[in-house]
């Protein structure tokens, strides 16, 4: 009986508990009543790491910031435990003690009475607000990339685990165990950061047996919490077996192939033939280790926009609606449903589609194909390959914010298998747009219901013009104009979103969901429009493993695109001085015109006016603050346009090298020294001047001097008072047994600090005078060198049966020779760390002689010659030692390939459209002209950087040897003068920053250099749809530097009847301003240098 009771009452609680746990709908409050009191909450899908959150419409003025309040405020089911603190005045967050569980739904009530107990006067039913949010079931995939070689015998195997939901590094070690042939393997992974959804690791150290065997990947997640159990097996090849061991179509472009070899593939060889597709011609190939990739591409036509534009538009007002959290959703926010509005579309341009590799083709491999160890596919290998289809996308042709109020309001985006998109269109309201900046870029989402709403929907047709092929990505101009007339002052969101019934993606089992196309009424009352932002999907049918199938649901959750638009013709340069200075240009976007008497206003972080001023007749105003402002809002007439000051928001606009010497605090400072080095017991007379021209420091302020030892340690410091002159000596005593090295002198005024490296040495002087006679002028690698050394006392006696002792420091220097000045010798490619070696260890005979044999072994591999300092250390009988030390050029290489660029036009540019020859020469290592046969030459195309150019254009992350997918690549022999050339031109879509690298296989010496190549006239017109290149100008100057009264002279490409903007600066404010009216073809601005 006490068991039959036990077992009734444990039933009747389980009844009792689910039947009181509400639906969502049932639960959840209706929001639209608390708009007074709340403003947004967390809601949706969140990660399990997320915490709950709600902004209040009121402040709590006896709140601070993270102060801990009364958990009484919020009860969660299931029961969860933390904290609740106040992010701000009108922000509170229940913080959990532990992560969320994960794939669970928490019904959260804030008891809204006991922070505002005259909601519960006013309406009882207001005193509790219900919301939900629901976590990502955590889960985990591994997929294989691919195997690579360390040697003949021993492989890797690359990998990667992707997770649903954030996961700790550690946590994702433990999940995969790999073993082979009964031996637990290594696992590498690489760093990752503390929580990540994505893990790349590699399986180390696989063993190649003498047969064919099994790699077992071993993969848990129930010790977790999560579902995923199993092993994946991968076949070891046996060593010396050459075959393929995996291939598989590229996920970010279905038109690659990779082929994974067991073996690298042995560089430089020929696959056209080797490599077959079904029905297919044009392939080109790249290898990467033990993968070979293979390329289909035959463009036929170039793409013209095609406008999409809807006939009938009906502006909607949508009452705002809960905003989601910014740590529940996705940046690109969704948009709200509204009523039906579809429309029909005008037919668009013509586009002529090209070819591409689709459905299932045979994959034929043949032999002939070597490995890097000398083997060759013994046999043919073939395989039916499916050519999927690219999955359905949408994207922006390029990133902008500004509108104009011209006619031409013409977005432009692509898209790719899909028959329509919906575009809906939000309004951030003019007085809320310093809010939305203060958590946003002009073009970011976060928060956005707080500041604005949806105000026109409409479906857009893609399919209207049957030439075009949806298969392919393609081009379409959407014009604004018909679907709204812009305020002026508003910001604008654009967004395009698409879902699974405007796919095309040819799916085998294809479901349609009936209501799908049906668009349903906004309803304020409706739980899936939470948060602070706007969002038109719920939770319900997600399921993260079917996010990447183009053929479930799942796919097109937060399926979307978007951008923001400022409706304004004001355009505005703004500059900030590290004195706290502002300078401000502003033009008319359309006319180019300067603005007279704009107002420009000037706003703390927290929205308070600092300063107000109006522009010149030239369109410039000028401040000088007392603290850095955050905003600035430029208004002409009705419109406005407004600007992010802080930092991190400059724009690069010029390839030029304009970084120029940064002051400290608007103060330039110099230390020095009358002597370059000291003994201990000396006393420093060191010297500092100041220049303060930009921030005068006042009279009496403290100089303060700090001289600190090797160790750090600090061993003198005193304070002088600023003067008229800012010159200050300072007298350093040092004590006599004071340790050697490099010494730190520190002056720090005004907040800057200026530093001098103080060398303190023991200087002794040797008693032996060491000679060392090398035969040759170039040490080498290819033949023996020796040395002839020769020591005696200062007073003439040999020096006999000493102990002697050689070291060679080896280090990177340019490579040159006579007569071949404008080539290029040294490869970019490699980078040589000084290396040095142990030469001789040895005694001298009876006569102070010693015959040292050089032959030392460099590990690193060097760019061209290097740079080789000989010390020689003689020891006497008591101990005391003399050196020597002696420079002179070693060459690790018999044979040096060079290279010279065309002469470049007046912007340091070569052109396209022309045919641009580089020569090449062949010499030997003491400069003499040699006849070298297959020369490889590779060109890549590089992402522009002018650091690079700064810093010798070291190029030695870039790793040509492993990463081997090139440009173009030729093979030439260079005659019995040592001569060849290599010529090729591009197209003006092909413009960039290219590397040229020269290699010989056989001497082992490569060379490379870096060109810029662009379009003959380079007037602005671009094909670039990089948004951060595309605003780059290029500019040259007559000379590199200037002295007062001169007159610089200053050139850059341009297109007639456009204005320029010119700024002379310093280390910490704008100078001089002026601007130039632009000429066709080129524009010329003199400055005279004052």
């Amino acid at each position: 009986m006490k068991t039959k009771g036990l077992i009734f009452v444990f039933g009747l609680f389980f009844l009792i508990q689910s039947c009181g746990k509400k639906s969502v709908a049932d639960f959840n409050s209706d929001f639209s009543l608390f708009k007074e009191y709340i403003v947004s909450f967390t809601g949706g899908i969140v990660s399990a790491q997320s915490d709950i959150r709600v902004v209040l419409a009121f402040d709590t003025n006896n709140w601070k910031v993270n102060q801990v309040l009364d958990s009484d405020l919020f009860d969660i089911s299931p029961s969860v435990n933390g904290k609740v603190i106040a992010l701000s005045s009108n922000t509170l967050a229940f913080i959990p003690k532990n992560k969320l569980e994960s794939n669970t739904e928490y019904q959260v009530t804030l008891h809204l009475d006991k922070l505002n107990p005259k909601v519960a006067e006013k309406d009882k039913a207001l005193s509790n607000f219900n919301f939900t949010v629901k976590t990502i079931k955590q889960d985990f995939i591994v997929n294989i990339l691919d195997i690579q070689s360390h040697s003949n015998e021993f492989q890797y195997l690359n990998c990667v685990l992707k997770t649903a939901d954030n996961m700790d590094f550690e946590t994702a070690k433990k999940l995969i165990e790999a073993e082979h042939n009964g031996n637990d393997l290594k696992i590498i992974f690489e760093k990752s950061n503390a929580v990540a959804k994505e893990f790349k690791f590699r399986i180390d150290n696989i063993q190649r047996l003498d047969s064919k065997s099994n790699l077992e990947i071993k993969y848990d997640g129930t010790d977790f919490d999560m579902d995923s159990k199993g092993t994946i097996d991968f076949p070891i090849t046996a060593l010396n077996e050459f075959k393929v061991v995996k291939t598989e179509i590229l996920e970010e472009n279905n038109q690659t192939l990779s082929i994974n070899f067991s073996e690298p593939l042995e560089k430089g060889q020929d696959f056209k033939g080797l490599v077959a597709i079904q029905n297919t011609s044009n392939l080109k190939f790249s290898t990467q280790g033990n993968v070979l990739k293979v390329y289909f591409n035959n463009e036929k036509a170039v793409e013209k926009p095609v406008e999409v534009a809807p006939e009938v538009v009906v502006e909607a007002t949508v009452s705002e609606e809960i905003a989601v959290d910014s740590t529940s959703v996705a940046l690109d926010t969704a948009s709200v449903e509204e009523p039906e509005e579809i429309v029909t579309v005008v037919e668009p341009e013509t586009i002529v589609s090209s070819q591409k590799l689709m459905g299932e083709l045979l994959l034929e491999v043949f032999e002939g194909i070597e490995s890097e160890y000398g083997k060759k596919l013994e046999e043919n290998y073939s395989e039916k390959i499916s050519f999927d289809e690219i999955k359905p996308n949408v994207r922006f042709i390029k990133n902008g914010t500004i509108l104009p109020s011209s006619s031409n309001l013409k977005l432009n985006f692509e898209a790719v298998n899909l028959s329509a998109v919906d575009v809906k269109v939000y309004k951030i309201y003019e007085n809320n747009i310093l809010q939305f900046l203060q958590d946003n870029e002009l073009n970011g989402t976060q928060n956005l219901k707080r500041v604005g709403q949806p105000i026109a929907k409409s479906q857009l047709n893609l399919k209207e013009n049957s030439l075009i092929n949806p298969s392919k990505w393609n081009t379409f101009a959407l014009d604004l104009s018909k679907i709204i007339t812009p305020e002026p002052g508003a910001i604008y969101r654009v967004e395009f979103a698409y879902k699974k019934a405007y796919s095309l993606y040819k799916c085998e089992n294809p479901t349609a969901d009936e209501n799908e196309n049906e668009e349903e009424e906004v309803d304020e009352n409706d739980v899936n429009y939470s948060g602070n932002s706007y969002d038109d999907y719920y939770y319900d049918d997600y399921e993260w493993r079917e996010s990447q199938d183009p053929c479930s649901s799942s796919y097109y959750y937060n399926a979307r695109i978007g951008t923001n638009i400022l409706a304004t013709d004001v355009g505005v340069i703004a500059k900030r001085g590290e004195n706290k200075s502002y300078l401000f240009a502003v033009n008319d976007i359309i006319t180019t015109e300067p603005i007279s008497n704009a107002t420009v206003d000037l706003y703390s972080f927290q929205q308070q006016k600092l300063a107000s001023e109006t522009t010149s007749s030239d369109g410039i105003a000028s401040f000088q603050l007392n603290t850095f402002a955050y905003f600035a809002i430029v208004t002409s007439g009705k419109q406005s346009t407004y600007v992010r000051l802080d930092d991190g928001n400059s724009l690069s606009v010029s390839n030029f090298n304009v970084s120029g010497e940064t002051l400290q605090k608007g103060l330039k400072g110099f230390i020095y020294g009358e002597r370059g080095v000291w003994r201990p017991g000396d006393n420093l007379y060191l010297s500092f001047i100041l220049n303060d021209a930009s921030n005068k420091i006042p009279l009496g302020h403290p100089i303060k001097f700090r001289l600190s030892d090797p160790y750090g340690k600090v061993r003198y410091q005193t304070v002088q008072k600023s003067n008229d002159w800012n010159h200050y000596a300072f007298t350093v005593p040092t004590e006599n047994d004071a340790p050697t090295g490099n010494w730190e002198a520190m002056v720090s005024v005004g907040g800057a600090k200026f530093y001098k490296s103080i060398k303190i040495e023991t200087i002794k002087p040797n008693r032996l005078k060491i000679k060392n006679n090398f035969k040759k002028a170039v040490l080498s690698s290819s033949y023996p060198n020796t040395s002839n050394l020769e020591v005696a006392w200062l007073h003439g006696a040999v020096a006999k049966n000493l102990n002697v002792e050689m070291q060679a420091k080896f280090s990177q220097q340019t490579t040159t020779f006579k007569n071949y000045e404008k080539f290029v010798f040294d490869d970019l490619v490699r980078r040589f760390s000084t290396e040095e070696v142990t030469v001789f260890s040895g005694k001298l005979d009876a006569n102070g002689k010693a015959n040292v044999a050089i032959n030392p072994k460099i590990q690193g591999q060097a760019p061209g010659l290097l740079k080789a300092a000989f010390i020689t250390k003689v020891y006497e009988e008591g101990g005391d030692f003399s050196t020597d030390v002696m420079t002179t050029t070693y060459s690790p290489y018999n044979t040096y390939v060079g290279i010279k660029s065309p002469e470049p036009n007046k912007y340091g540019m070569l052109e396209t459209r022309k045919v641009n020859q580089f020569d090449i020469v062949t010499l030997d290592e003491n400069g003499r002209p040699k006849s070298v046969k297959n020369l490889e030459i590779k060109i890549y195309k590089v992402e522009w950087r002018w650091w690079w150019d700064a810093s010798s254009d070291n190029l030695s992350n870039y790793n040509a040897d492993n990463a081997t997918t090139s440009y173009k690549t030729f093979t030439i022999n260079t005659d019995s003068n040592g001569k060849g050339n290599v010529r090729f031109a591009l197209t003006d879509e092909e413009w960039g920053r290219y590397m040229i690298r020269v290699s010989d296989a056989v001497g082992g010496h490569s060379t490379a250099l870096t060109v810029n190549i662009d379009w003959p006239m380079w007037s602005g017109k671009t094909k670039n749809t990089d948004a951060s290149t595309a605003n780059m100008l290029v500019f040259s100057t007559d000379k590199d530097k200037y002295a007062v009264d001169e007159t610089a002279q200053i050139s850059f490409p341009s297109s007639e009847g456009g204005r320029a903007f010119i700024s002379i600066e310093n280390g910490s404010k704008v100078v001089q301003t002026l601007w130039a009216m632009t000429q066709k073809g080129e524009t010329k601005v003199t400055i005279p240098i004052t």
